[in-house]
């Protein structure tokens, strides 16, 4: 999964080859930044484009690790946009604060009342 961390951000269409499409699974990855570092800022772009069966995840969960092991929780979040909600929707799930970590575990889970697509384009750290 190095397209989402290789600095290249996805355009306007979910075909452009920077998106990463999970059809009815979780975004589920797990980043080594080889040596603990401070945190301030986990973010990943989502898209939502209801035609197509693309939609925002339900929920996302963020963690971090100084071993790969044992992993502390530093957010949940709960999206809050409709999954009706026509056009082309771009959002930001994410954690901002002051914390370190050598591994990374991001999860972004999807709606399973309606199924389709979730993409996501690049995991960004600070």
């Amino acid at each position: 999964m190095n397209a989402l961390i290789d600095g290249l951000r996805g355009g306007m269409d979910y075909g452009d080859g920077r998106w990463q499409g999970f059809i009815n699974n979780n975004v589920d990855v797990t980043i080594d930044l080889g040596k603990v570092e401070k945190l301030k800022s986990i973010h990943a772009d989502f898209m939502q484009t209801i035609g197509p069966e693309v939609y925002f995840p339900k929920e996302v969960i963020i963690e971090i690790s100084d071993d790969g092991k044992n992993f502390t929780k530093l957010t949940h979040i709960e999206n809050t946009i409709s999954s009706k909600m026509t056009g082309l929707l771009f959002k930001s799930f994410g954690w901002e604060g002051t914390s370190q970590g050598r591994f990374i575990h991001y999860v972004a889970v999807p709606d399973t009342s309606h199924g389709g697509w979730l993409f996501t384009d690049e995991i960004t750290i600070w």
